[in-house]
Parts: structure tokens; C-alpha cells; sequence
């Protein structure tokens, strides 16, 4: 079964397409855990909808996330595959395997994502920040928060 569960810290990230079930979505959401950790100024508006959760950016925000939860057996095999292939960094203190991928700015927006395993499930959190990249230390928390809870 594949899980995407989206979370939107600011407007106009585009959604992906799921089958996820409003409890397990609404489990998944929570914005006042996302806001502590990436310490960032600007109200989180939660608009929950049948594929995850979108987090809508109220004023003076400048970070956007976006979490992928999938457990279906190809994206275990290819997310282990991937993990010894991968020239990112390695890191620990989040799930089983975990890598950070390099940060890329593009028109003024830092992208980074953060891929890991959690027992079956792998979960990516990816960022897009108008401040420069998002540290790593708030993606070992993000990752540790969705792994607990998706």
C-alpha cells in the first residue's frame, strides 16, 4: 500500500496524488510540532483534506515542507538500493538508514530532502526555504516526529 501524506508549511507547493484515510492523515498533521522545530517566524494554517494535511502559510512565514510516507515493498527495495548508491550525506539519530540531500537554491528557493527508513515505512521530508537551507539538526527532529507518527 503507498502512503503520501502532505504537509505544507507555506501555499503553492504542489499536491501529489494518494489514497490516505482521513484518520491516518489527520495522525500525521501537526503543526505546532512543525513550527517549534524549524524555529521560524509566521502562523501555520492547517487546511486538512482527504490526502494528508496542507499547511498554508500565514503571515511572515518562509519555509514550506512536504512529508511522503510510502510502506509498499518496490519503495523499500528501491529506497535500500538508493541508500548504498547515494553520494549525499549519511546521517544518524533518525530511523534505521537516512541520507540528506544536497541543498539547491533555485529562484530564490532553497530545496533539501531528507529520506529515511523507519522499520517498512520510508519516509521523505523535503523543504523549500526563502532563508537558505533548513540545518540539519531540525531534520534529524522533523524525521524522528514522522517516524513516530506515521
Amino acid at each position: 500500500m503507498r502512503r503520501i501524506v502532505r504537509l505544507a508549511v507555506a501555499a503553492g507547493l504542489a499536491g501529489l496524488g494518494c489514497s490516505v484515510m482521513d484518520a491516518q492523515a489527520a495522525g500525521l498533521c501537526d503543526a505546532a510540532s512543525v513550527a517549534s522545530i524549524l524555529a521560524e517566524p509566521g502562523t501555520l494554517i492547517p487546511n486538512p483534506t482527504h490526502l494528508g494535511c496542507d499547511y498554508n502559510l500565514g503571515k511572515g512565514g518562509k519555509v514550506s515542507v512536504m512529508v511522503t510516507v510510502q510502506t509498499d515493498s518496490f519503495s523499500v527495495t528501491n529506497f535500500n538500493d538508493s541508500y548504498a548508491m547515494t553520494k549525499d550525506e549519511k546521517i544518524s539519530g533518525v530511523g534505521d538508514a537516512a541520507w540528506l540531500g544536497a541543498a539547491a537554491t533555485f529562484q530564490g528557493t532553497t530545496v533539501q530532502t531528507l529520506n529515511f527508513r523507519a522499520g517498512r515505512k520510508i519516509i521523505s521530508v523535503s523543504t523549500g526555504s526563502l532563508t537558505g537551507p533548513v540545518s540539519k539538526d531540525a531534520f534529524v527532529k522533523l524525521g524522528a516526529l514522522f517516524a513516530a507518527k506515521g
